[in-house]
């Protein structure tokens, strides 16, 4: 199996690992690792031996479905983030209305 190939999917692998761990800069990281390694792998000029087309299908399916797990955790988060998100903007409407208001 290709070295190239087999990076794909532990890169794949690591993050999911991370976004099931709530580190969703580690993900991503991880993500833009795997998505500028595809472009050389899968470039015309990337690999000096075409790959087996099983290979290159397993490869893509697992990627796949790594890529429709990482967004269903996504989605799954994506409420909790919002609501965090408008409590931070509450707050700080708050205090820029309290700043606002003090005597200088």
């Amino acid at each position: 199996m290709n070295v190239d190939v087999d990076q794909l999917r532990q890169l794949s692998e690591q993050a999911l690992h991370e976004a099931s761990h709530h580190d969703w800069q580690k993900a991503l990281q991880l993500q833009q690792q795997r998505n500028t390694l595809m472009r050389t792998v899968f470039s015309p000029q990337g690999e000096k031996q075409p790959l087996p087309d099983a290979e290159l299908e397993s490869v893509i399916s697992f990627m796949l479905k790594s890529d429709k797990q990482l967004k269903q955790m996504i989605d799954i988060q994506r409420p909790s983030l919002e609501q965090a998100f408008q409590q931070f903007r509450k707050k700080r409407q708050n205090i820029d209305e309290y700043l606002s208001h003090r005597p200088m």
